[in-house]
């Protein structure tokens, strides 16, 4: 294996499109990446550092030698590997998370708790307590930080999932309530809602509203569209919005 490795910041990053500007939103963004493995005592450091954020319509190139670690990369974003450090952000989400970073600090606190603790040489027990509460301060907030990465790197696909599902039924079960119930089109809506959106009173639409803080597009035409698709992995739930659908005229 090369032991090339891709370091620091991007190698290549080009905005080809005409339409997108230096403001554009992010749509991923890359901060600190470091992918290690351990060979035996030793450690290969395949991603160090590796950050850039790639804008909505633009084309990023990344570019290295053969075994730099450009494909690890794209895996450790993807998540086929679990990323020793640093963070993966898409569309404002962070769906990777590495905890290297603040274990690390952890472990630095600690070794000058005790650094500290020696120099003292046998002064005061309000010293040592001292050092030991400053400790103490510093892993707590290491481990909320390795607490909420946890969640994100774990749950960020099924929180996608519910938003996303929640959003749907928001926006398109008070339709159905304008409907005639004994068309066949509603007929065929409902049993699609039975199935992917089952038992959701107007009680609970409303809530759902408040809390994603949700209000529906006014649209120029009557359109309704529904096709929830699923895939459960070990990864978690994604769902998947088909553009096609059942369509209506409520006219």
């Amino acid at each position: 294996m090369s032991d090339n490795i891709l370091n620091e910041k991007v190698l290549l990053q080009e905005d080809v499109a005409t339409n997108v500007s230096a403001d554009s939103d992010v749509l991923l963004r890359v901060e600190n990446l470091c992918q290690y493995f351990k060979l035996g005592k030793s450690t290969l450091k395949a991603v160090n550092n590796a950050s850039f954020d790639i804008k909505r319509g633009e084309v990023f190139g990344l570019v290295g030698e053969s075994g730099c670690g450009k494909t690890t990369t794209g895996r450790s974003i993807i998540k086929l590997y679990d990323c020793t450090s640093g963070d993966v952000y898409f569309d404002g989400r962070r769906i990777c998370a590495g905890l290297k970073t603040y274990k690390d600090a952890k472990n630095a606190a600690f070794k000058a708790m005790i650094n500290a603790i020696r120099n003292k040489d046998g002064e005061g027990k309000a010293d040592i307590k001292a050092e030991i509460a400053k400790y103490r301060e510093v892993a707590k907030v290491e481990n909320e930080k390795i607490k909420a990465a946890k969640h994100d790197h774990k749950k960020c696909d099924k929180m996608y999932a519910q938003e996303q599902v929640a959003a749907v039924k928001a926006e398109y079960l008070p339709k159905l309530s304008e409907m005639d119930k004994e068309s066949p089109e509603y007929k065929a809506i409902e049993k699609i809602i039975k199935k992917y959106c089952p038992d959701f009173t107007y009680e609970e639409l409303d809530n759902q509203h408040i809390a994603l803080n949700y209000t529906p597009k006014d649209r120029t035409e009557a359109l309704f569209k529904v096709a929830l698709e699923y895939t459960l992995d070990d990864k978690g739930l994604s769902v998947r919005l088909p553009a096609n659908g059942i369509r209506f005229d409520e006219s």
